[in-house]
């Protein structure tokens, strides 16, 4: 359930969403908002790579990466 709410607030569960300069300067890219220096898979487009590498992240407690939507 919290992994659906981030995803609705970060992208709209859209794997193709792309902000150019988030609130630290940097692009964030597909359904988790991810950044080339936080994403450790191969495609950042990838939605299948976001999920899992989303959810081992989120799993290790390192909420931290969604500073807001991980409050909602």
């Amino acid at each position: 359930a919290r992994l659906n709410k981030i995803t609705a607030c970060e992208s709209n569960f859209n794997p193709n969403a792309y902000n150019p300069k988030d609130t630290d300067g940097r692009p964030k890219f597909g359904l988790l908002q991810f950044d080339k220096n936080t994403f450790t898979g191969e495609d950042i487009w990838d939605w299948h790579e976001q999920l899992e590498i989303g959810t081992q992240m989120m799993a290790k407690g390192q909420w931290n990466k969604w500073p807001t939507c991980s409050k909602i």
